[in-house]
């Protein structure tokens, strides 16, 4: 490998004329200068491409491409397209509105040898909290990477990760996933047996959003709250070995089902009520009987949990 690796980062965007020149701008300046950036449009009807266009020209390490129809719609289709145009030894990803520490390649390549798969680093939603790596978190060799992660303990983001484009191989993003579909793909990328490194530094900041996954779910979205219920069986029945994971996910069930219950989204309780009784371990009598206390109370969730 030589020692000025090429790293490729890849950016999908969608109507981010007004937010992607500062993701660029965090970009133009890394320290570490053997890069190449591939914004791939996924259909923007702003001005984007007068916007990107601009960058292309002023420097050419800025590649734009717009996805092909043979990519569907969507972020994912649009990552796994840049990863078939890039060219890096690595691969950073980053999205369209979210922004570097002006050392994030520089400090990942510092800690890359020639056995290193993946060096990740770590987030903030605060510009403040960038901070510089200096150490190794943790070294994880020729194994799964850590259950915590699997557990969202603690949570990996699209930027975190420097990946070896040979160690990804074949894998790519989920085209007919909408949501979640980050968190399953590093769940396959670190079921791979390889060498990972953890670094302290925070180097990807990413913009706070008011309405997460998590409360979009819980509030009733159909197409997120489905795809969560999706992920958690998913997940229950893959590591169905394993009672730490199986019970962070049903843990995550439960708080779904106590916050639809509440804003009494019962339509959602009942087309997965299969997936919720099984996450308090309880049987269909059970559950029912809880469901209709809970239902006309708003209370009791805490007692219902049966230990196994």
């Amino acid at each position: 490998m030589s020692d000025q690796p090429l790293v490729s980062i890849i950016i999908p965007t969608y109507n981010r004329a007004h937010l992607i020149g500062e993701t660029l701008d965090s970009v133009l300046v890394q320290s570490y200068e053997n890069w190449e950036c591939i914004i791939v449009d996924d259909g923007s009807s702003d001005n984007t491409d007068e916007v990107v266009g601009e960058y292309v020209i002023k420097d050419s390490r800025f590649k734009y491409h717009h996805r092909p129809e043979d990519h569907l719609p969507g972020g994912n289709g649009a990552r796994n397209y840049g990863i078939i145009k890039s060219d890096g030894d690595y691969i950073n990803f980053l999205d369209s509105d979210d922004y570097l520490l002006s050392t994030t390649l520089e400090d990942k390549i510092n800690f890359i040898d020639a056995n290193t798969h993946v060096v990740i680093s770590m987030h903030t939603g605060e510009i403040e909290n960038l901070c510089q790596a200096k150490n190794i978190i943790a070294s994880i060799k020729k194994q799964k990477y850590d259950e915590g992660f699997i557990m969202s303990q603690p949570n990996i983001l699209i930027g975190d990760p420097m990946i070896s484009k040979s160690f990804l191989g074949n894998l790519k993003f989920s085209e007919t996933q909408k949501r979640g579909q980050d968190h399953m793909f590093f769940i396959s990328l670190f079921e791979k047996s390889g060498n990972f490194i953890k670094i302290d530094g925070v180097h990807y900041l990413y913009k706070k959003t008011i309405n997460s996954i998590t409360r979009q779910a819980s509030a009733g979205d159909k197409v997120i709250f489905n795809q969560q219920v999706r992920i958690g069986s998913e997940m229950i029945k893959k590591y169905e070995y394993n009672p730490r994971i199986v019970n962070a996910y049903k843990r995550k069930s439960r708080q779904m089902y106590k916050s639809l219950i509440r804003k009494n989204k019962h339509f959602r309780v009942l087309e997965n009520f299969n997936h919720f009784k099984s996450s308090y371990n309880l049987n269909m009598v059970e559950f029912s009987l809880w469901y209709l206390y809970n239902s006309l109370t708003k209370s009791g969730f805490d007692k219902m949990k049966r230990k196994l």
